[in-house]
Parts: C-alpha cells; structure tokens; sequence
C-alpha cells in the first residue's frame, strides 16, 4: 500500500479522483485501489516549550536574556500533537503502519 498525506480533507478527495480503482471513504481517510490517502488538518504537531523540554532550566516558564540563546539538539524530537488534531494524528500513525510507501 502507499500512503499519501495531503493538508487537508479537499485535496485529499481531490487526489483520490485522479487514481485509478474503487473509492472507498473510510471516514477519516480515503481506500482507492493500492492507495490511502488522509489529511493532516492543518498542524498536527508543535514544538514542545522550553520548559517542557528543560524544566529544571526554565522553572519560572520565563526566558531570561542571560539563558539565550537557547540551543536544542534534535528538535525532531521535541515535538507534541496539538490537542485538537490529536486524533487525526493517530490516524496517520495508524495508516503508516500499513503501508510501504509515503
């Protein structure tokens, strides 16, 4: 299966009339053929604040100039779902696992 991610539900049904096979809507994805296709909604995922990621540095939650700058190291790793596409975000994790192509 290959899965394609697209920003948002139109341009999801929108690449879905162009491939070849049986539609399928799924809801919260679309099954044509050897594809399915989602959406992401927008942003699905933001950077963790500084005292999420150092909360023993930045206890106030404040910066101060004498902290910056402020350096992190794989910032990849310090991303969080945003709370109102959290769902959408562990249907696309779902759908990964399915597949064998992005």
């Amino acid at each position: 299966m290959k899965l394609i991610i697209a920003e948002k539900p139109d341009l999801a049904r929108a690449i879905s009339e162009a491939l070849p096979g049986e539609k399928k809507s799924k809801g919260k994805y679309i099954e044509q053929g050897d594809y399915l296709i989602t959406w992401a909604v927008g942003h699905i995922l933001k950077l963790m604040y500084p005292e999420e990621i150092e909360p023993e540095t930045y206890v106030e939650k404040q910066w101060k100039l004498e902290q910056l700058p402020i350096i992190i190291d794989n910032w990849g790793d310090k991303l969080k779902p945003i709370e109102s596409t959290k769902e959408q975000l562990n249907v696309i994790k779902e759908l990964l696992k399915k597949c064998d192509s992005i």
